[in-house]
């Protein structure tokens, strides 16, 4: 059985940027962990601890499985793969926060902030198209930067929501469900 993950460590990338990427011409796969279309995920490991609200043990990282749970905030039944997704478009949650974060990273990059957002939804569905990450990004650099600036965006706009629910201590994306 793999070691439980540090809660001090950021959720594994979605997408790799392969060393052969060149500026525009920027080369990504997936995580080969997590594959949605072909059923790949994260083993669940046999001893996860649910607590009592819901919340999956913060030394798992549950952001590449397929466990199913609620929103907390609108109850649609979501699996903890797609928690990043289901954080920016929860009907429950304002999209001010994340309206805000496009339309800054597009004047960094030049760009709209609707090509921001694709490239932004495409990352957190697992469904990025390369030829927009190589449209927005001229350069290899400049596309690892926005996917830290995106992360670290994703990481804040949870705690806003769980310090919103009354929930404190939370640095888990995923435990916006309720896996009760």
């Amino acid at each position: 059985m793999p070691n439980p993950v540090s809660t001090n460590q950021p959720p594994p990338p979605k997408y790799v940027i392969l060393e052969n990427s060149i500026d525009g011409d920027i080369c990504a796969t997936l995580n080969p962990k997590c594959v949605p279309w072909d059923d790949i995920f994260v083993d669940i490991p046999a001893d996860i601890i649910i607590d009592v609200n819901g919340l999956i043990d913060e030394k798992v990282d549950a952001s590449l499985m397929k466990i199913q749970g609620s929103c907390r905030r609108c109850k649609k039944v979501v699996s903890s793969y797609e928690s990043d997704d289901h954080l920016l478009y929860c009907p429950k949650i304002s999209r001010d926060d994340f309206d805000t974060f496009c339309i800054d990273q597009a004047k960094m990059y030049n760009t709209t902030d609707c090509d921001i957002e694709g490239v932004a939804a495409g990352y957190c569905q697992f469904e990025i198209d390369l030829s927009d990450i190589n449209n927005v990004f001229p350069k290899a650099s400049q596309f690892e930067s926005f996917i830290h600036d995106l992360e670290l965006f994703l990481d804040n706009f949870a705690s806003k929501v769980y310090s919103s629910l009354n929930i404190s201590g939370q640095r888990k994306r995923f435990n916006i469900l309720n896996y009760k």
